[in-house]
């Protein structure tokens, strides 16, 4: 396991790994409705790729992150969804990739589930736990990133945009181009400790036009 090899192994690291599991479901799809805002633009229709997560467990210290980046993205066809994440925290690993790749089935009734990130299974299990279930997508667990966390805004926001390569247990590899469209700042935890950056970006996957947030 890639994160675990990062870091000089002690009782105290295992402790922490343990002490901070957690549970963690993410789901892909669509939203539809109608929206209109007052004279500005008319009802309309609408349909939105779109996630949500959900997590629950143990108490999250937010003090205990030094910095996550959390990246969902969508080709525009749909045919690609992307949920690459990093994670740095003080305690425990410092450098942290997992995530998946789901791609759609061209044969129909293909059930596929992940509970954890192939490369970390054995650390995932203990930490926290991914889980996805569609009929129509292949799911393909992340093992590895060429993107540092602290390449990504380590000091301020990149609103440029970046780049960087993802690998997957299958040996698929998957070049993503990220540009920034707009941005959102709040804050966590009891006292305020976390700030959070929420982006919408424009993104290839693979030379594919394709959208997010981060």
């Amino acid at each position: 396991c890639d994160a675990i090899c990062r870091e000089p192994w002690s009782s105290r690291l295992f402790n922490e790994m343990h002490n901070s599991h957690r549970t963690r479901y993410e789901m892909f799809g669509k939203i539809h409705g109608n929206m209109g805002i007052d004279e500005l633009f008319e009802q309309r229709d609408i349909t939105l790729n779109s996630v949500k997560a959900r997590t629950f467990g143990g108490h999250c210290d937010w003090s205990d992150f030094h910095r996550y980046v959390l990246q969902y993205m969508s080709t525009d066809d749909g045919e690609i969804l992307i949920s690459c994440h990093m994670i740095s925290r003080y305690k425990s690993l410092t450098h942290l990739v997992l995530g998946c790749v789901m791609t759609k089935n061209v044969e129909s009734g293909i059930t596929s589930t992940m509970r954890s990130s192939n490369a970390n299974q054995d650390f995932i299990n203990s930490l926290i736990s991914w889980n996805w279930t569609d009929t129509r997508y292949h799911t393909d667990p992340i093992c590895c990133s060429d993107k540092q966390m602290w390449e990504i805004g380590e000091h301020e926001l990149p609103t440029a945009g970046y780049n960087f390569n993802i690998k997957t247990s299958s040996g698929k590899r998957y070049k993503i181009e990220i540009n920034m469209e707009s941005y959102a700042l709040h804050h966590y935890g009891v006292e305020r400790e976390a700030k959070i950056y929420s982006a919408c970006c424009q993104a290839k996957i693979n030379g594919r036009r394709a959208h997010g947030v981060l």
